[in-house]
């Protein structure tokens, strides 16, 4: 392990599942001419098979930090910085990434010396290093996402305030679980205001925070909005639509039972009453069926003329 060390804050986030990676980042981090002055590795729903992970990341000298209950990733990343012991700026990893440059920590000031607000080390979010002016600038990571689209929205921010991320090319850290340098798409910044709506729609992550027993499936996150996304497409043009009505009614039923009954349906910002009126308005599309001037009808007919 190196002697020299770097003035650098670097936060680590582990994921359940995800020992193995850690480990592999860490070893690329000895591999390195120096290391950061201070390591933080945020275990988050820590788990049994992490217990590897865990102690050597603490014969490694770093700070270990243990959640048992899933967090959203934007706030552990937001933990890291404001943790991190550099005034300047903040280093933050996903443990699904490695290190490829040698005097990687050695070029960080350089980088910033440039005077980006953000850098940029792979062409995920994945790695990446973010100045005390930009928080100023732009926020703090919404904490609303629990474990997709955070870095998505906070692009979308960046673009607003006309905030350009300086990405490091030739890339000295590669992301291992997505396609990297040779195929990985950045999301757009329409395609994102339009999943940041469906997804924003009744607040998923509050939603599982608050039930015990969806702790472990984060992942409806992402289902839903394509749920009701693809099911409104179907519904609309009339094709499969008892299949979609069938897809909708277990998310209505949950909106207006358990996310909306809280409040009334004339209070403020309430959407009982919308909900109920989706509810029913899928009720008859169940029993009615594809309607008359559906396209299922139309291609029916077509067919039939001939």
């Amino acid at each position: 392990m190196q002697e020299i060390k770097t003035d650098c804050s670097l936060g680590i986030v582990c994921s359940p599942k995800n020992g193995n990676y850690l480990i592999n980042l860490l070893n690329s981090i000895s591999a390195c001419k120096s290391r950061p002055s201070n390591i933080m590795v945020f275990f988050n729903e820590y788990k049994e098979d992490l217990r590897e992970a865990l102690d050597y990341s603490v014969s490694f000298g770093a700070d270990v930090f243990v959640y048992n209950k899933i967090q959203p990733l934007a706030r552990l990343w937001n933990q890291s910085i404001l943790m991190s012991k550099n005034e300047k700026y903040s280093l933050i990893f996903n443990e699904d990434t490695i290190i490829n440059d040698t005097e990687f920590f050695e070029k960080i000031d350089y980088y910033h010396n440039l005077n980006p607000l953000v850098v940029k080390y792979c062409e995920a979010m994945s790695a990446f290093s973010v100045t005390k002016d930009l928080i100023k600038e732009v926020g703090w990571f919404d904490e609303n996402y629990l474990w997709a689209w955070e870095d998505s929205d906070y692009r979308i921010r960046m673009c607003k305030k006309n905030i350009k991320p300086y990405h490091v090319n030739p890339e000295p850290v590669t992301h291992l679980r997505s396609l990297g340098q040779n195929g990985y798409q950045v999301h757009k910044s329409k395609w994102d205001f339009g999943m940041n709506f469906f997804y924003k729609k009744w607040n998923i992550k509050k939603i599982i925070e608050e039930n015990q027993n969806l702790q472990e499936y984060f992942w409806l996150q992402t289902i839903i909005p394509w749920i009701h996304l693809l099911g409104g497409v179907f519904i609309l043009i009339g094709m499969f639509t008892r299949i979609a009505v069938i897809a909708q009614l277990p998310i209505l039923i949950g909106a207006v039972f358990f996310v909306n009954s809280k409040k009334w349906v004339f209070a403020g910002e309430s959407e009982l009453g919308l909900s109920i009126m989706i509810l029913l308005l899928l009720l008859v599309f169940l029993f009615a069926g594809d309607g008359y001037l559906s396209w299922k009808k139309v291609i029916h007919k077509e067919n039939h003329i001939e």
